[in-house]
């Protein structure tokens, strides 16, 4: 399985176009890991990155909010072990 971080730029404007994006790039992974051959053809996002209003994006994903959030498998990590 590839893990994959997503992160996400700020900017009031870019916001609400960064969350269209977002939802399309979730369904996207999400109908890919479907047709995955096998375990190594998945892709799994681990991480979310973002500043201003990309970082609401992540919050609200991460959080189980967003509409694509249920493909979101975050590993919940301390900073010692980074």
């Amino acid at each position: 399985m590839t893990k994959a971080a997503i992160v996400v730029g700020g900017a009031v404007a870019k916001g609400a176009f960064a969350a269209g994006a977002l939802s399309v790039l979730m369904r996207h992974l999400e109908e890919k890991n479907e047709e995955a051959e096998s375990e190594a053809d998945k892709v799994q996002v681990v991480r979310l990155v973002g500043t201003s209003s990309g970082a609401l994006n992540a919050v609200f994903m991460a959080a189980g909010t967003h509409r694509s959030a249920r493909l979101l498998r975050i590993r919940r990590t301390s900073r010692s072990s980074t």
